[in-house]
């Protein structure tokens, strides 16, 4: 029988050097058709003193490395944030996975995303054959 350690929660606050935050890869309900990701939104909260720089990165596999979408800078606020970090032309792929990064240390009171949202249009009939001449 395995052994099981109960520990007690401890609700006060943590930090990171690194603030870092992944989603999972999306496939937006089908994975054989490619889409055009043409925008994507971030909501924020800032309470840090200081200005902060998010670094968006974006990769359309679920393994190698992510590329820099953008990066945006925020002062201290009280209200949400909404950061555009829409691509300068429409990202297209099958999947899509995104990466939410913070350039200083952060606690959990001081900063949160509220919501993420990323606009894409599906390209019906475009197979790969045709992605992949078109990228030559």
């Amino acid at each position: 029988m395995a052994d099981i350690t109960l520990t007690k929660w401890d609700d006060t606050g943590s930090s990171t050097d690194k603030f870092e935050f992944t989603t999972k890869a999306y496939d937006f309900g089908t994975s054989s058709e490619f889409k055009n990701i043409s925008k994507i939104f971030v909501t924020v909260k800032n309470a840090l003193n200081a200005d902060v720089v998010y670094t968006a990165s974006y990769r359309t596999s679920t393994k190698g490395s992510f590329t820099v979408l953008a990066r945006q800078s925020s002062s201290y606020i009280t209200d949400d944030q909404m950061l555009d970090f829409s691509p300068s032309s429409p990202i297209r792929c099958k999947l899509f996975q995104l990466k939410i990064s913070v350039n200083q240390p952060v606690t959990d009171d001081e900063f949160y995303i509220n919501d993420i949202s990323i606009i894409f249009r599906p390209l019906r009939g475009y197979t790969t054959e045709k992605f992949e001449t078109e990228i030559k």
